[in-house]
């Protein structure tokens, strides 16, 4: 079977997500049955991840956006990253650091998400961070990935 790589059959997989009867989740919490977790890794452009997270709000999805602070294709301190951040948190996504091992440290545009990821190959650790309106990170960074706990 050959499915188009596109936007039009991506919108076609997250209506019949649900109509499936699954709900988009965000990684915070124990994942319950019929949940669906999509997250985004933004390597390449901030243009494309928000055309992305257009669509997803349009069909009435939620998704983890991963944004890097350090990155050869975009820059999180211009215009376009400025815009970037508060525009996927509006359309109804969560955002988080990407971090590049080694360099993997908190970054303060991020202290109302889960803000830390910890570098160090074997080394794990909870987040723990405060974040807004009293809720505490409960995210596991290592070797700059995060899992929920």
């Amino acid at each position: 079977m050959s499915c188009p790589f596109d936007f039009g059959h991506y919108r076609e997989l997250l209506d019949a997500a649900r109509a499936g009867g699954y709900r988009f989740a965000f990684f915070e919490g124990e994942p319950r049955e019929g949940d669906l977790l999509l997250r985004h890794d933004v390597d390449i452009s901030l243009d494309a991840a928000l055309r992305l997270a257009e669509l997803e709000a349009e069909a009435g999805a939620r998704a983890t956006y991963f944004l890097m602070t350090e990155s050869v294709f975009y820059n999180l301190a211009s215009a376009e990253g400025e815009r970037a951040l508060p525009r996927l948190r509006e359309l109804g996504h969560s955002v988080g650091l990407h971090a590049v091992y080694p360099r993997a440290g908190s970054d303060e545009r991020f202290r109302d998400d889960c803000p830390r990821a910890v570098g160090g190959q074997g080394r794990a650790r909870v987040c723990g961070r405060r974040l807004g309106g009293g809720r505490r990170c409960r995210h596991v960074a290592q070797g700059g990935s995060r899992w929920p706990l």
